[in-house]
């Protein structure tokens, strides 16, 4: 029998889960009844720091992400003179000149994704409820879904450049897509939407190397893990649809001109990359513990604790810096999928990723 009023008995039951936490029973009624899993007292502080030592738990950097896509093959100045968007017969907006200056080169659109876009927005999810019922005095009406809202268009925020990526690149896109339509069509070479990535990177740990050079100018180590990718969000069919007009005036300063274009999308995909992380991430029980004198975990002897757990940690360090001493996980590396981790390569990269859902 419970022995207080609103104790559940059945397993994983409000009362149970209650009674488990504050204990209800006389004979467990105490201050603190939330143990660690060898009994000791629950360190707050101490567990949250030994979850952020974990990869997984780790705060991510929002500042550390690619866009890559591939622009329509129909985007040209030859397509804006058939549309009628040239207005000089000598004298062309310039696309092609832009295409191969700034979409075609490696440098600005692969090695760090599209250097130009300084930001970017994830697709929001939205669903309509309403609620069923009586009105009738105190009773309570039921929700229920209405329907899922349509997708609201995704912000790539680009940059001003002396060649403006902006006004040469993606407003001639976006014209284009206005003449052509989404319709589907027999050539694929009309077709004016794309495949976006929007690629999230984290750190991938530390691996101390003086490598050739001997360190760094002031003598420290070289971490020679990079970036990996955490997240991968793949906007299908995506075409921009917003270019917001920009002010030049003869205001103080040189301050960087940034614009958000509105990019539409059929559908999208948010990716976990396991097979990356699960080469490169130990799980959290892979992990040694960091030694606590005061609640050591497993054991009685503080000393012996520390001693053992300061060991297993050493031998981890210096087992993965061995294993990575030659390895370095660049942002290139993870966008050409040439990115090597210990004993493997990660194959696949950008090129395999366009052929998700092919």
């Amino acid at each position: 029998m419970p022995s207080h009023p609103g104790q559940g008995s059945s397993s994983g039951s409000t009362g149970s889960i209650l009674n488990d936490i504050l204990g209800f029973d006389d004979n467990d009624i105490i201050v603190n009844n939330l143990t660690t899993a060898t009994g000791n007292p629950l360190a707050t502080r101490q567990t949250y720091f030994k979850a952020l030592e974990s990869w997984e738990a780790n705060i991510a950097a929002s500042n550390y992400f690619l866009v890559v896509f591939d622009l329509p093959v129909i985007v040209t100045d030859t397509s804006m003179k058939q549309w009628g968007e040239q207005l000089s017969s000598s004298f062309p907006w310039g696309v092609d000149i832009a295409k191969k200056r700034l979409q075609d080169d490696p440098a600005y659109q692969r090695y760090v994704g599209c250097i130009f876009c300084t930001g970017a927005s994830l697709p929001q999810e939205t669903i309509s409820v309403s609620y069923a019922g009586f009105n009738n005095r105190g009773f309570i009406k039921a929700p229920f879904i209405q329907d899922r809202q349509a997708y609201a268009q995704v912000q790539l925020e680009m940059y001003e450049s002396n060649l403006s990526y902006l006004d040469f690149v993606l407003r001639p896109w976006m014209i284009l897509c206005s003449h052509y339509g989404l319709t589907a069509r027999e050539n694929s070479l009309e077709k004016v939407t794309t495949d976006v990535y929007i690629i999230e990177l984290s750190r991938a740990g530390y691996a101390a190397s003086m490598g050739a050079a001997g360190g760094q100018d002031n003598g420290a180590p070289y971490n020679i893990k990079g970036l990996m990718p955490r997240k991968i969000t793949i906007l299908k069919d995506a075409f921009p649809g917003e270019s917001p007009s920009k002010t030049v005036n003869f205001g103080q300063g040189e301050g960087i001109t940034r614009s958000g274009v509105g990019f539409y999308y059929s559908r999208y995909q948010h990716i976990l990359p396991y097979t990356t992380i699960n080469q490169t991430q130990p799980t959290t029980s892979q992990i040694p513990a960091r030694p606590s004198s005061k609640y050591p975990v497993g054991s009685s002897d503080a000393s012996a604790a520390f001693t053992a757990r300061a060991a297993a940690r050493t031998a981890s360090i210096e087992e993965a810096n061995a294993k990575n001493a030659s390895t370095r996980i660049g942002i290139g590396e993870v966008i050409r999928g040439t990115a090597s981790i210990p004993g493997k390569v990660v194959k696949g990269g950008f090129n395999s990723l366009k052929n998700i859902f092919k």
